[in-house]
């Protein structure tokens, strides 16, 4: 069985909680206007928004490693 790390982001509103994880997710940089954070919306109303509203975990794979 492999070991499990779970990360758990909190904080206030707008403070890049969402977009953190979509950057470490995906290797990317932000732009400083979402670009990032818009590759993790789920539902229709965050798109909307721009706010995320779910629990979602995600894996991320490096080097043959799930973080």
């Amino acid at each position: 069985m492999k070991s499990e790390i779970r990360i758990a982001t909190l904080g206030n509103v707008d403070s890049g909680k969402s977009t953190t994880i979509a950057v470490l997710a995906n290797g990317i940089y932000d732009n400083g206007s979402g670009s990032a954070r818009k590759l993790i919306l789920k539902h229709d109303h965050e798109k909307l928004s721009g706010n995320t509203s779910a629990i979602t975990p995600y894996y991320i794979e490096r080097d043959d490693k799930v973080v």
